[in-house]
């Protein structure tokens, strides 16, 4: 957990030179906007730069990108690169990715939120979302104290959280044990456990 705690920064969509005085190696972009100024800049300064778009708010917002962006994250790690991991405000889909991450190679969900019933009493008593996120931002590192995985589960952004564990704990078959029968077709394998949520 020292790579993903140390390494990885979750945070909004980072200013030109932002991007040209920071110490991160990549960058990966998870929001739906593609704001060419932070590739080129990366690029201008010998940094990776990443974009897998997810959705906010719909009823699948985006798996093929959460996909891609589990890959990029392990890469990473087994280089230890410096990753700058953002969205439009780094607090949702960003953070949701670092959820993610932290699920597939640890099996345990990161932060405060022990049980689905313990998440929904917190939304119940707040009016919107949004409100309830910005009282809830730490200050360190732009992150949330409640799981986004979670959150996106629960309300249905995401499939059933333990459809969702399957998928993750999938992916960490195929990008870390390295599965010798990866010949393509693996996150459609994938996608297909998850199909069913879909169609009900």
């Amino acid at each position: 957990m020292k790579w993903l705690e140390n390494n990885v920064v979750v945070g909004r969509f980072p200013l030109p030179q932002e991007i040209k005085n920071s110490n991160y190696d990549v960058l990966i972009n998870v929001s739906d906007e593609n704001i060419i100024y932070c590739s080129e800049t990366a690029f201008k300064n010998n940094k990776q730069y990443y974009w897998f778009p997810l959705s906010e708010g719909l009823r699948d917002i985006g798996i093929n990108s959460i996909y891609g962006s589990l890959q990029i994250l392990h890469l990473c790690e087994i280089n230890n690169l410096k990753v700058y991991l953002h969205c439009h405000a780094g607090a949702n889909r960003s953070q949701t990715v670092y959820d993610c991450y932290h699920y597939m190679m640890y099996k345990e969900h990161l932060n405060h939120i022990e049980t689905l019933d313990y998440f929904k009493r917190c939304m119940d008593c707040e009016d919107d979302f949004n409100s309830f996120l910005h009282n809830n931002i730490s200050k360190s590192k732009s992150k949330t104290n409640m799981n986004m995985l979670v959150y996106n589960c629960y309300y249905n952004h995401l499939p059933k959280l333990d459809k969702m564990e399957e998928f993750l704990n999938g992916c960490y078959e195929i990008f870390v044990n390295k599965e010798e029968t990866m010949r393509g077709g693996w996150l459609s394998r994938l996608k297909m456990k998850l199909y069913d949520q879909y169609t009900q």
